[in-house]
């Protein structure tokens, strides 16, 4: 039974961090292209 209980939350929490990375690569945008966008800021900056 207790095992039965660890893996649920070995899967929610997994469930809960997919979707927390999904809402912030949708909310920021794909990191590659976040990177290239920031580095365009700094070198504008400068």
């Amino acid at each position: 039974k207790k095992f039965e209980g660890d893996e649920l939350v070995k899967k929610t929490v997994a469930d809960v961090t997919n979707s927390v990375i999904a809402s912030f690569v949708s909310t920021v945008g794909d990191p590659s292209s976040f990177s290239k966008d920031v580095a365009k800021q700094f070198y504008a900056d400068t």
